[in-house]
This record gives C-alpha cells, structure tokens and sequence, in this order.
C-alpha cells in the first residue's frame, strides 16, 4: 500500500506521535515538501520499505541516526544533506537496498568516497544535474540497475557507467554519440530517450544484438525504427 503526505505542513514533533500511536501498514510512505528534518525516524519501530524525502530540510545531523532504521528504497532529493550523510551507510548496518540522490548538496567525489563500502545496494538513482558519472571511474558497484535520468552525464563517463550494471537509464541527458560508442557491450537494457544519440550511432554502437533499447514516440522516423528493430528489441514510451 502506499500513503502519500506530502505538502501537509507535517513536522519531525507530529510525525513522532503518529508512528507510535498507530498501526503503520503503508509499505510507501511519500512525506514531500513537509518541515521534517529527520529526528523521527531516530527509534522508528515501523516497517516503511518506500521513504520519500523532497523538498524536506533533512540535515547530515538530524537524520545521521535514522540510516540504521531504514529499509528498502530511499529518495533523497532537493534536501540540506550533504555528501558527510553518505558516510552512514558506511558505519551503519543499513537495509537501504534502493538509493535515489536528486538535486540537492550530493557530489559525484562524496559517493566515490562514502557508498564504495555500503552492503546490500543493489539500484542506485542519480537524477540531479550535479551528477555527471565521474564517481564510477575508481567505484565499480555490482548494481542490478543504475539510472541516471535527467543527469548531468557526460559522454566521456559513459564507458565507466556502463560497466557497473546490465540495466541503464539515460534518458534526458546529453549523450550524444560520442558517448555511445563507448557503451559496455554487457549492457541488456537501456533508456536512450530524450538523448542526442542517432539511430546510426545505436546501430553502430557496441550493444549487444537484441539488447532492450528503450525510445521515445517520434525521436527516430518510422524507417530508423524499423532498421533498429532489425538488431534490438526496441521499446517506444507511452503516448
């Protein structure tokens, strides 16, 4: 189940009480946009495996003692954290399986340096315009899926991206062909919608036959869709 309370002017105080008081069986809990800072999720006892935090002031101090707490997936966006926060889920025995860092004070050299030692990581999220995949370069995770849509990607950090999972997003980025030539041929999944990449540049590109290449409705002509289609399975966005 999911329980959305975003905008609501909730506080740290208000949240507190109602995690003790009730029975909590929403498995995703979005608290967008409220006053939070963190110090409510410090002796949490409930089972939340979704958190979302944006637009919420959490600080490094505020919510350092919750990371023991969580589970499952957690969304960082927009929020006062720095890269200082990442360090917990070195010294933490944290069970966050799903990490998305948006926009927000997150750095490409903090998650070098901090998420190299994290257990249990499976899929990484890096949505804000600061992440450019520099940090892939010296950290080479394990991840199932890597998405770095709407990123400040690079074409020069395509190779490194693509080495650490067999399911990548880069749609809305900047990638041009430059970047595509140099994809991890390991790679069975891709986004490539809303990018500067070419059909000639995808069909020319290392990606395995019949790898799963997702576009957008009109970014190709019916004709280049067709010729892809011949090499990949390809996938179009819903209208």
């Amino acid at each position: 189940s999911s329980l959305s309370l975003a905008n609501n002017a909730i506080t740290d105080e208000g949240l507190s009480e109602s995690l003790e008081e009730t029975i909590f069986f929403s498995s995703r809990l979005d608290l967008s946009g409220n006053p939070i800072t963190g110090k409510a999720f410090e002796d949490i006892q409930q089972e939340i495996s979704e958190l979302i935090f944006d637009r919420c002031p959490l600080t490094d101090d505020s919510f350092a003692a919750a990371i023991g707490n969580l589970q499952g997936k957690l969304v960082l966006k927009n929020t006062q954290l720095t890269d200082s926060f990442l360090s917990n889920f070195d010294r933490s025995m944290t069970s966050v399986e799903i990490l998305e860092l948006g926009g927000g004070n997150f750095t490409d050299a903090g998650i070098a340096k901090y998420l190299p030692s994290t257990n249990g990581l499976r899929i990484l999220i890096l949505s804000g315009k600061q992440f450019n995949g520099s940090c892939f370069r010296d950290w080479r995770p394990e991840l199932s899926s890597l998405s770095m849509k709407g990123s400040g990607l690079l074409d020069e950090n395509v190779r490194v991206v693509s080495s650490v999972c067999d399911q990548l997003d880069l749609s809305d980025t900047a990638i041009t062909d430059i970047g595509l030539v140099t994809v991890d041929a390991s790679v069975y999944e891709i986004d490539l919608s809303n990018t500067a990449v070419t059909a000639k540049g995808i069909l020319q590109s290392p990606l395995r036959y019949r790898c799963r290449v997702r576009l957008e409705h009109g970014q190709f002509s019916l004709g280049e869709i067709d010729q892809l289609r011949r090499k990949f399975e390809v996938e179009l966005d819903a209208l």
